[in-house]
């Protein structure tokens, strides 16, 4: 159990699948398979599964040869059900919903003013794809920098980097200047207002006010009958590609409603986190915090003249 509260914990702090895996086998911990070598499938494994926020989805995987004992990939071929609250949580379900949304955003990350460019999330460092470019659109990079035999480590704007100022021309910033900026910020935060406490608090009235649940049951309902109608015609082996087609798009939607879910829990989520910690903080920031910079910066916006912080 505690291996897994700290793959959760590890990942939401910014850590990759491989940071994570190479931790564990640096700590002598071992897979449930009581073996030391973890894969990256593993650590992606035990993130995405549902067991550890006490949930079930009964028939993942199928028999196709009961002799043989041959079990495959349920390919839709038979219908799945989840069940929920079917055993005891490991991995409160806020948690588990931050971590799937966090995995959609480092899936999908994208820049630019149009958002088309795809970018590869990075794990190294916490400013790392949240440093922007107010120009162009497109993620800061660290940079080792040597201008004139002076050597420094900069973040510049990878449109730049790529393709010179003619496609860009946005400041470079010294890395020590970003990081004063956060902590000028998380410290401005703490001595807010109770004017912005209150906008806090009504931010997480917004974001419980999730219209979600409805569409989802409704969809769940329709998938299920779907699901039988397949079994009945592969049964009867009768041509079930239309029905297949029309479940597939059911699922694809299903799944946009999930993801969306996941977002407006990690939202809320985040948000209450922010609030306790203005709560509660009773001295500012002396030097920079990458793990505060993870849990609250969601943004920094470079401008010719300043940088914006967005928690």
């Amino acid at each position: 159990m505690l291996e897994e509260y700290r793959i959760y914990r590890e990942y939401l702090e910014g850590a990759s699948f491989r940071d994570i895996a190479m931790g564990l086998e640096r700590d002598k911990i071992k897979t449930g398979g009581k073996r030391y070598k973890w894969h990256l499938s593993t650590v992606q494994g035990i993130l995405q599964n549902e067991k550890y926020i006490g949930d079930a989805l009964l028939q993942k995987t199928i028999t196709t040869d009961f002799i043989e004992k041959i079990r495959i990939k349920n390919d839709g071929s038979v219908p799945q059900y989840y069940v929920k609250d079917s055993q005891e949580a490991i991995i409160p379900r806020d948690i588990f919903a931050q971590v799937q949304e966090e995995m959609v955003r480092r899936a999908n990350m994208t820049s630019g003013i149009e958002g088309k460019k795809k970018r590869i999330y990075s794990s190294k460092y916490a400013l790392s794809s949240i440093c922007t470019c107010s120009r162009c659109g497109d993620i800061y990079r660290r940079v080792a920098w040597n201008n004139r035999g002076k050597k420094s480590t900069v973040w510049r704007c990878c449109t730049r980097v790529e393709n010179g100022p003619k496609a860009c021309d946005a400041p470079t910033v010294q890395e020590t200047e970003l990081q004063e900026a956060t902590v000028k910020a998380i410290n401005l935060l703490i001595s807010c207002s109770e004017t912005m406490k209150d906008r806090l608090a009504e931010n997480i009235a917004i974001a419980l006010a999730d219209g979600n649940s409805g569409d989802l049951e409704e969809i769940n309902k329709v998938l299920t009958v779907k699901q039988r109608e397949l079994v009945k015609l592969a049964h009867a082996k009768k041509d079930y590609d239309d029905l297949a087609d029309e479940i597939d798009k059911i699922r694809e939607k299903k799944q946009r409603i999930l993801v969306a879910k996941a977002e407006t829990e990690g939202y809320k989520k985040r948000i209450e986190e922010l609030q306790d910690f203005i709560n509660e903080a009773d001295t500012k920031l002396i030097e920079y915090d990458e793990k505060m910079v993870r849990k609250y910066i969601r943004e920094i916006r470079v401008f010719d003249d300043r940088l914006q912080v967005f928690f």
